[in-house]
């Protein structure tokens, strides 16, 4: 999905586009993405933007099909004086659900020459073009945000532009974003500036389910409140958040320093809504379109929209100086409202050192939080899932220690987090609070190897949790992408052709994986089945000529070679091996 956190900003001389497009598997089962980006500056201070996603795939197995849409317009001003950085958001996605295969077996001990014919939970109707899955989930979303800043004193502004980035990614096919970003230059005196910050984030999701006893009976829910014969839920959020923000900055050639402090109000709306048997005619009746407007009639005593806001301060300091360390202290409180009480307190500390082996650096990163859990999590009413909870705030204590070193292309990194009042969903996928403390270790290293041609990307995690019951992660999961690099020199042109050939291979021992309701839309505990101690294998070729790429890509190549545990989720086999091409064109002016 598009949204605030993804969004970046770029300042560029020239106007930049670059279009991708991947393709895969067969007419039945064919799977395609699409990007269109754009950008330019409109004057040497204000660019604009666009970015668009398409994802369109039919899925391998029966109902799997899913159309995802994503748009993303962005704009920013940097000045002397006056800063901003907008950005407008619209997401739709549409996923057919399946539930999931009815047995197992019928990958693991069967052969069938098509997955289309492995039988599913949940059906539909397939018929040429026609295509209605019995259970539909539609997710909407829009959002914008509008950061504007005024400096009391002008910034100096550089010309300075650092140069297009156009660097081919070593170990995937996917293509890193261009980032044109203006050089820093120096202030010796304290610079006062006043932020505002508005966001708007409007999300609802709508499930449809045309047979509710094909779940009951498989046991994904216990019970239909409302309607026995036909699902129409749907839940709705709504956030309007204002934040004032107060700064000092000050940036010498040796030194960095800077302080703000933020006073945030939220206004937030949930809502809810799921017809009964005698407020709907299915066959033809809209009146559910109109859920979210006005004043909302729910049947018999089922009204379920709520209101709440949140008033909260929080102040960070920050302070480096080049070449030696970097500090980052932050700590924000909510004064009143919903999450009244619930704080936050971190500190990141970062020392650089150097040796014989190169610049390197140590990461220290502890934080406390005490949050109020998400409202979603205590209160939640449809035809298949109804709670009420009281849960108490989620403690979470968190110590990460990273060692990096970029010259030797190596890193190494231990987490510790100790958690209070963890929540939960649990095998029958209703929120649990697990009132003792549980704890995650994690260890993860990284170590990138290069001789002659030859590149080889590893990663290695280990992970151990102290009751597995309540979150249960793989005590071991591995990386590894081998791949010769090429470039070929075209004498009688001058021509130049980069070529990565290779392999990736992803493999985590076995653990009680999650299972999956498509009710809610959620993950959750499952004691049922361990999935894993499976490799996955793809091979794929990348080639950059000039300003465009190209990937060739066979996913999942030992599939059907080994034995056939290929799940990531109880009851969903991960896709068959299939092969996929694309390829991203880029143009800059």
């Amino acid at each position: 999905m598009s949204t605030f956190s993804n969004t970046q900003y770029v300042n560029t001389r020239q106007p930049f586009t670059r279009l991708t497009y991947t393709n895969g598997g067969g007419e039945d089962t064919r799977e395609e993405t699409l990007e269109a980006y754009h950008t330019q500056n409109v004057s040497k201070f204000f660019n604009i933007g666009l970015k668009y996603n398409l994802i369109s795939a039919n899925g391998q197995y029966k109902f799997q099909k899913v159309v995802n849409n994503a748009l993303k317009l962005f704009t920013s001003y940097e000045g002397r004086r006056y800063n901003m950085y907008s950005n407008f958001n619209l997401n739709k996605i549409k996923a057919d659900e399946n539930g999931g295969i009815t047995n197992d077996s019928l990958v693991t001990d069967s052969t069938f020459q098509n997955t289309a014919d492995i039988p599913t939970v949940f059906g539909g109707t397939e018929q040429g073009i026609l295509h209605d899955p019995d259970v539909l989930t539609t997710v909407k979303n829009l959002s914008f945000v509008i950061v504007q800043e005024f400096n009391f004193i002008p910034e100096p502004v550089s010309d300075a532009i650092e140069p297009v980035s156009d660097t081919i990614e070593s170990v995937s096919d996917t293509i890193e974003s261009v980032s044109d970003t203006i050089k820093p230059v120096t202030e010796k005196k304290f610079i006062p500036s006043i932020s505002h910050i508005l966001q708007f984030d409007r999300s609802s999701r709508i499930h449809r389910d045309k047979t509710p006893d094909a779940g009951l009976n498989e046991g994904m829910y216990n019970n239909t409140f409302f309607n026995p014969e036909y699902t129409l839920d749907s839940v709705y959020y709504r956030q309007f958040y204002n934040t004032l923000r107060f700064k000092l900055k000050k940036m010498t050639e040796k030194e960095e320093i800077r302080f703000h402090i933020d006073l945030t109000s939220e206004l937030l709306k949930y809502s809810f809504y799921t017809p009964s048997d005698n407020q709907i005619n299915y066959a033809g009746d809209t009146s559910a379109l109109f859920r979210f407007t006005g004043q909302k009639y729910y049947p018999d005593t089922f009204k379920r929209a709520s209101l709440l806001s949140n008033f909260s301060g929080s102040f960070n300091m920050s302070w480096s100086k080049r070449d030696i360390f970097k500090s980052n202290i932050r700590t924000s409180y909510f004064l009143a409202g919903y999450k009244a009480g619930s704080y936050d307190i971190s500190a990141e500390f970062i020392s650089f050192l150097k040796g014989k082996s190169g610049k390197s650096f140590i990461s220290l990163l502890l934080e406390y939080k005490n949050e109020i859990p998400d409202y979603l999590l205590q209160n939640y009413y449809s035809n298949y899932f109804i709670w009420e909870n009281d849960f108490s705030p989620v403690k979470n204590a968190v110590i990460d220690l990273n060692y990096i070193n970029p010259l030797k292309k190596f890193e190494i990194g231990i987490n510790y987090s100790l958690i209070a009042d963890y929540i939960y969903f649990s095998s029958i996928a209703l929120p649990q609070q697990y009132e003792n403390n549980l704890s995650v270790i994690s260890l993860h290293l990284t170590k990138f190897l290069e001789f002659w041609k030859f590149r080889s990307l590893n990663k290695l995690a280990g992970q151990f949790v102290n009751k597995p019951n309540y979150l249960s992660l793989p005590e071991f999961a591995a990386y590894n992408s081998t791949y010769i690099e090429h470039e070929f020199y075209f004498k009688w042109t001058d021509g130049r052709l980069l070529t990565m050939l290779g392999f990736d291979i992803y493999y985590n021992t076995k653990y009680h994986a999650n299972a999956y309701n498509p009710a809610l839309g959620l993950f959750h505990q499952q004691n049922e089945k361990k999935l894993g101690n499976y490799p996955y294998l793809d091979v794929f070729l990348n080639i950059k000529l000039k300003r465009t790429r190209f990937f060739l890509k066979y996913e999942h190549v030992n599939s059907g070679l080994i034995y056939k545990n290929y799940f990531s989720v109880l009851h969903y086999p991960r896709n068959e091996g299939v092969f996929k091409a694309g390829i991203s064109w880029t143009f800059y002016d």
